[in-house]
């Protein structure tokens, strides 16, 4: 059986997982990381807050629109952006969550 010597393992890797393993290895210990999932990041990553919110933010700004300006005008030139756009857009996001 193999030995692991660490001064921190966290269980799951959603924001607070993550955020406790950065904060931990920024102060010099060894930490370790533990996913039941596929991919890390949990549910806010994978599934729920990044994907649904990256998908927002970038329908509004390829309409033209942005968080702070929420009035409904006229689409930029009649541009309407593609579902392809959409969806490379949070595929980005995702990764580079990931990569953290």
């Amino acid at each position: 059986m193999a030995i692991f010597d660490y001064d921190l393992l966290c269980i799951g890797s959603g924001p607070a997982g993550q955020r406790a393993a950065v904060q931990a290895t920024k102060i010099g210990k060894r930490t370790a990381l533990v996913e039941r999932g596929r991919l890390i990041g949990g549910v806010c990553v994978d599934t729920g807050t990044i994907p649904s919110k990256t998908f927002r933010e970038a329908a509004l700004l390829e309409t033209g629109r942005t968080l702070f300006d929420q009035k409904l005008r006229p689409l930029v030139s009649g541009h309407r952006p593609s579902a392809q756009t959409l969806l490379a857009r949070v595929a980005e996001v995702e990764q580079e969550q990931v990569e953290i």
